[in-house]
């Protein structure tokens, strides 16, 4: 049988006697490690959530800052997507103007698998150009793909009209020596007394064929270089006295005749414009005057054609 338990509480000087049996302190007793428990869950949840919280939220910093990773990553794919076509169109922009410089230079068209639109290309056909607005999320693959394709493409591409573009620099040099070889120049001032082509003699007064262009002025006037070339041959030359003939190359010869002084020697290079000689009248002629011949592969051929200035 339970006992009963005496407890005395001094309160304002009085004394006061409280008794409860022992199954009430057992209950109190019960009561009190109940609370104490559940108050130690509660703290230990407490810290669990706290705990997940602090966790959840460095999950998110490291979503957050994997997202701005992505996010760069896609801007530097669409980036390098457009500086790929922006490569493409330029290489498009360049072969056009090799075509424009080859119809300039009257070079042929480059026979290197041109379509009809005169792009070129492995096949004959130059990469389509890369769709960057493409969402990364559904094809990001797909877009790295197409964006290697067309990099090993353009690589490939460029490799042909590095080619191209040698061959058509090699062809203008060629070319370019062709022009500087070429009379374009009047060799001397002064008035045109006979032409190309057939006239009466001034020694004899029959028809015969003139094959030079007489430029006649005072004696000792200039005469230059029409074109570049090698002095091939320097002093008495029958009727025309004092000579002095220029091999420019590719067949063209120019001949100089009447001449007072030639202020050239054999072997001698000389540039459009340099002065070779004097204006004379040694030989047989009638007045001081230059004999001006142009020879194309043997033939004479009206200088008038040769005279652009």
């Amino acid at each position: 049988m339970a006992g009963k338990y005496i407890v005395n509480i001094i309160n304002g000087g009085k004394i006061r006697t409280l008794s409860f049996s022992g199954g009430f302190a057992a209950a109190c007793l019960i009561a009190l490690v109940v609370f104490i428990s559940g108050a130690m869950f509660l703290t230990y949840d407490y810290i669990s959530v706290k705990k997940s919280d602090l966790q959840l939220l460095k999950v998110q910093k490291d979503l957050e800052r994997k997202k701005e990773l992505i996010e760069s990553q896609r801007n530097r794919l669409h980036y390098f997507a457009e500086e790929i076509n922006s490569i493409r169109d330029n290489l498009v922009k360049l072969d056009k103007l090799e075509e424009k410089i080859r119809i300039i230079a009257d070079l042929g068209k480059k026979n290197d698998n041109r379509d009809d639109n005169g792009i070129f290309g492995i096949g004959g056909i130059m990469p389509e150009p890369i769709d960057s607005r493409i969402g990364l999320d559904n094809s990001h693959s797909s877009l790295v793909r197409e964006m290697t394709e067309n990099s090993d493409l353009l690589k490939n591409v460029s490799d042909v009209k590095i080619e191209s573009m040698e061959e058509l620099l090699g062809s203008l040099e060629a070319k370019r020596s062709m022009l500087a070889s070429t009379p374009a120049i009047r060799p001397a001032k002064g008035w045109i007394t006979s032409p190309f082509g057939y006239r009466d003699s001034p020694f004899t007064g029959k028809k015969e064929f003139h094959e030079g262009y007489d430029i006649a002025n005072r004696k000792g006037t200039s005469i230059i270089a029409p074109a570049d070339g090698i002095v091939s041959f320097v002093g008495k030359r029958g009727l025309l006295g004092n000579a002095v003939l220029i091999d420019h190359g590719h067949g063209i010869i120019t001949k100089y005749g009447h001449l007072d002084e030639a202020l050239v020697k054999a072997g001698q290079k000389v540039k459009r414009g340099h002065q070779i000689a004097k204006m004379g009248n040694s030989g047989r002629s009638t007045g001081p005057h230059l004999h001006y011949v142009i020879y194309v592969n043997g033939r004479p051929v009206n200088p008038e054609k040769y005279i652009l200035d």
